[in-house]
């Protein structure tokens, strides 16, 4: 979600070389399933083992409320049923916050998935009630402060601001890491369904202004080979 990078991603994803589990973005379907709200998914227990395996090597202390929630949102928006999508997608956490939720950048993104309050604005505001009815299912807090916001205007410039009270209501809204898991998943999702894999996640981390201009190739910029590089250490005794 950020317009810049910070060096210590690049430090983050070069901190380990040795990893076992096969390569990442083999895939590159960009149909994604329909959701149910009513969807009860089983969450499969060795998936939950391999977030908790990376979220712990990069945050040891991360808590397992959050790789439950994780596995929840995970899980409801179908990223588990493809392995590489899934292992993408704890790549993708561990780049963006190294699964910390107390993470913030200059940038204004915050939280374990690093979105601005901006960016959350500007989607709860413009999705679907369909949408908004699968995030509330997953626990997501009430949403009216986005449905019923609007935007202000610079004077000079015309261009859209969030202002004070919206920025507030946002930066409230992000503090609690379900609810910037479950706008991930719900962003992860729609992205998904639009662009193939790499450019899904470039699209996420870009933005829509971001993504439009750019004109390379998905595996080339920095962003997804920093994913790449997300590893774990391979146990002794372990083949």
């Amino acid at each position: 979600m950020m317009n810049q990078y910070v060096n210590g991603l690049a430090k983050l994803a070069a901190t380990v070389v040795v990893y076992s589990l096969g390569s990442t973005f083999s895939g590159s379907s960009s149909s994604s399933p329909a959701l149910s709200t009513n969807e009860r998914p089983t969450i499969d227990p060795s998936q939950v083992a391999l977030a908790t395996s990376f979220f712990r090597h990069y945050n040891p202390n991360v808590k397992d409320e959050t790789i439950n929630r994780f596995m929840k949102v995970a899980t409801a928006y179908q990223f588990t049923s493809d392995s590489s999508l899934f292992l993408d997608c704890i790549h993708q956490i561990c780049l963006e916050s190294k699964a910390d939720h107390s993470q913030s950048n200059k940038s204004g993104a915050m939280g374990i998935c690093q979105i601005t309050p901006t960016t959350a604005f500007d989607f709860l505001h413009k999705c679907s009630e369909a949408d908004r009815l699968k995030m509330k299912s997953l626990g997501a807090t009430s949403m009216e402060w986005a449905i019923d916001g609007e935007y202000s205007y610079n004077d000079s410039t015309k261009r859209p601001y969030l202002g004070k009270k919206l920025r507030r209501n946002a930066i409230r809204w992000l503090k609690n890491e379900n609810n910037s898991l479950v706008l991930w998943g719900c962003m992860m999702h729609e992205h998904l369904s639009n662009f193939d894999r790499q450019r899904a996640f470039l699209r996420y981390h870009l933005g829509v202004g971001g993504i439009s201009q750019f004109k390379g190739s998905p595996s080339k910029h920095e962003y997804i080979v920093l994913m790449n590089r997300i590893r774990v250490k391979k146990r002794k005794g372990v083949s």
